[in-house]
């Protein structure tokens, strides 16, 4: 793949690495990038969670840093968010589940959350 000039940040390495990838790749020495200031920065609208199955903690906590940052996000893997009443805030009087707003922008007031 040609080059893109994209910039890899170092996240949080919360569930591991595993057995077979531990083999392949090392963690990356440092700190945790500021997830929030990079998504803020970059003015970033949505971001898409494609973490490997298995990686609920590394996902709980990337919603945390993406609702912080009032971004939307697309959740890839099997890991049940939109519906946990955790991640679900209150931009008014009603709730309202910020980890399910897809195409609008989060930064604006989020649908209804039904499922919570």
């Amino acid at each position: 793949m040609p080059a893109k000039g994209v910039t890899v940040a170092r996240g949080m390495t919360h569930d591991g690495l595993g057995k077979y990838l531990s083999e392949i790749i090392t963690k990356a020495p440092g700190p945790t990038a500021d997830i929030v200031g990079i998504l803020k920065e970059t003015q970033a609208d949505v971001v898409v969670n494609y973490l490997p199955v298995g990686s609920e903690e590394a996902t709980k906590w990337y919603v945390e840093q993406i609702l912080t940052a009032g971004c939307a996000m697309v959740n890839c893997i099997p890991v049940f968010i939109a519906r946990d009443p955790v991640y679900c805030r209150s931009a008014s009087s009603k709730p309202a589940c910020r980890s399910s707003a897809t195409t609008s922008k989060a930064r604006s007031a989020p649908p209804s959350c039904t499922a919570c």
